[in-house]
């Protein structure tokens, strides 16, 4: 997809898709966007989406889009949230096949080319070397030095931060909601 501004339509499907619990990480991964410009665009579906008649007319649907992304995401109305999926299906439908499967290219961020607690590891690592250094470490600046070691020796530099058994125990942990929807913002 990779678009400077798509279509509200389109908008509105990275919306529908995040609020049916699909990982914003995984939406923006698939319309070739890095994350924040995924929430970007839901938020910006919201606005659209209040002003609509349909949803001025009716008050637990105007409640249910005043709240923000994340109150949307775990509420537990489940009859407002299905009303407003099937509010949105038509411009669901005007999508349609215009989103393929975004391409892992060099266009997208770290955190849309690998799984969620991938990345959220390689954050982890980055901490720890900051802290094991002194400085802090960015994933982006870990990240090319990794890359900088492996053109230079042919091989992975092995990292001196270490993890504690409980960290890998949460990973595990939170891979699992992850598959349920429930994911860390």
């Amino acid at each position: 997809m990779a678009q400077r501004n798509p279509s509200l339509a389109v908008k509105v499907a990275i919306y529908e898709a995040i609020v049916r619990g699909e990982s914003g990480r995984s939406v923006a991964s698939r319309y070739d966007i890095s994350h924040p410009t995924a929430i970007k665009y839901a938020e910006e579906a919201v606005i659209h989406l209040r002003g609509l008649d349909a949803v001025t007319a009716d008050p637990d649907l105007s409640q249910f889009l005043a709240s923000n992304l994340k109150l949307q995401l775990y509420t537990e109305d489940i009859d407002t949230k299905n009303r407003l999926l099937a509010l949105v299906q038509p411009m669901l439908e005007e999508v349609g096949d215009l989103v393929q499967p975004g391409e892992k290219g060099p266009t997208l961020t770290v955190s849309a080319r690998v799984p969620e607690s991938v990345f959220y590891q390689f954050k982890r690592l980055a901490a720890e070397e900051g802290a094991r250094r002194g400085v802090e470490v960015t994933i982006s600046s870990l990240l090319t030095e990794v890359l900088s070691q492996y053109v230079e020796t042919g091989k992975v530099p092995v990292s001196q931060a270490s993890f504690k058994q409980s960290d890998l125990i949460m990973d595990e942990i939170r891979a699992v909601l992850a598959k349920y929807g429930i994911t860390r913002e």
